[in-house]
């Protein structure tokens, strides 16, 4: 609520006061900051449109947003949302198949179980058909006849040979209309909760839909780019040449160097990237801030315009260093974005994604814990990650255990 009142306070006070006349020099050029702060009237314009989803786009709420937008906050929002539940379903990816695996080698798959199954889906949507393979060749012969079917149908024709008729399949099935047609609603046959509920000996094992996050993003991606301001607006690119899964050329040209997948994954070396990206910031806004007209000032200092901009571009640079193969560089980076006065809630200072590009760097660099306790924040958030949630937790219990296993894992 406090980052709303602060959009709207900001808003409210747009109407009339003077243009700055001139800015003394910048170690950037121009971009969006300076766009909304030398041109509140501009800001007022595309925002007071779709207030509602600007708001929630603010605070890092792009359900929100996407629900209450209307004109070019739609596409934005809708992009936002892809964009985090792409990030979302490579760190689904990773938690299964470590999960699984570790499930497999310390305390072994359960005899019935419908495991190797769930692993072979989780393996299929993350692109790797030859360890579905391996996962299946495991699976012996399942309690459940239903269970049976679909791993026949998965061994001989992928996700596209699943056939309805039974839980699982509807659900499989249901994910590929969701995805064909552009929409969660087929989505509701796969109900709420857990992808399959089987007896153990003391307890219901539950294991989770690891489809539901890239079926999502899918979705969600847009149909049409946003434009102009809308594209850029609490964004971690500074100008419109800089969108994209890179190191934009405004920072480049300002000293920062993309992530060079051929060298050594040096921690240290993101985080001088990080102070450098400070120093930046630092010498832009003592050039800038005592040229502005109140408004514009208003609208930098109550809506944290570049402490906004700097958590966005660094959750940049950190998906950037995980697609390079270096999640060592990723975790400083993400750390390095997150408000640590506010470290345990999302918010504009805090976008989503950095909690799960954290997580990711977190599995990624061996710290199960550590990335569940990221994820705890988000879930506050995003309840529908509930199952990636539970996923990492038995891992972290798997990876614990010094013996054949416990109640909740056999």
């Amino acid at each position: 609520m406090r980052a709303a009142c602060l959009v709207v306070a900001a808003l409210a006070a747009c109407s009339g006061g003077a243009e700055p006349t001139g800015a003394p020099a910048s170690p950037l050029p121009g971009g969006w900051i300076d766009e909304v702060t030398a041109n509140p009237s501009a800001f007022e314009k595309l925002v007071g449109a779709d207030r509602d989803a600007w708001i929630a786009l603010h605070r890092g709420d792009y359900e929100g947003a996407l629900e209450a937008a209307r004109g070019p906050a739609r596409d934005r929002a809708a992009a936002e949302l892809s964009t985090l539940e792409g990030d979302l379903a490579r760190l689904a990816d990773l938690a299964w198949e470590a999960s699984f695996s570790t499930w497999a080698s310390r305390s072994g798959i359960p005899e019935g179980s419908a495991i190797p199954v769930v692993a072979a889906l989780a393996a299929l949507d993350a692109g790797s058909p030859e360890r579905a393979a391996g996962w299946l060749d495991r699976g012996g012969s399942y309690a459940d006849p239903a269970i049976a079917a679909v791993a026949g149908q998965l061994a001989a024709g992928g996700l596209e040979g699943v056939e309805g008729g039974a839980s699982l399949g509807d659900c499989l099935v249901a994910h590929r209309e969701a995805r064909a047609r552009r929409s969660l609603d087929p989505l509701s046959a796969c109900g709420r909760g857990p992808l399959v509920r089987e007896r153990a000996a003391t307890h219901v094992r539950r294991l989770y839909d690891p489809l539901i996050y890239r079926t999502r993003s899918l979705v969600h991606a847009p149909e049409h780019s946003p434009e102009g301001l809308a594209a850029l607006l609490f964004s971690g690119a500074w100008t419109a040449a800089d969108l994209g899964p890179e190191l934009g050329p405004t920072l480049a040209a300002a000293g920062l160097s993309p992530v060079d997948p051929s060298a050594p994954d040096d921690a240290d070396h993101a985080r001088e990237q990080a102070r450098a990206l400070d120093r930046l910031l630092d010498g832009w806004t003592a050039a800038h801030r005592d040229g502005l007209s109140d408004d514009g000032r208003e609208l930098l200092d109550n809506l944290r315009l570049v402490e906004v901009y700097r958590a966005r571009a660094l959750e940049g640079r950190a998906r950037e260093a995980l697609a390079a193969g270096h999640p060592h560089e990723a975790l400083a980076y993400a750390l390095a974005g997150i408000d640590v006065e506010r470290a345990r809630e999302v918010g504009p200072t805090n976008p989503p994604a950095l909690f799960a590009l954290a997580a990711e760097a977190w599995l990624r660099t061996g710290h199960t814990r550590e990335a569940l306790d990221v994820l705890e924040v988000l879930r506050a958030d995003l309840p529908w990650i509930e199952g990636l949630d539970e996923t990492v937790g038995d891992l972290a219990v798997l990876q614990g255990l010094g013996r054949q296993g416990d109640s909740k894992e056999n």
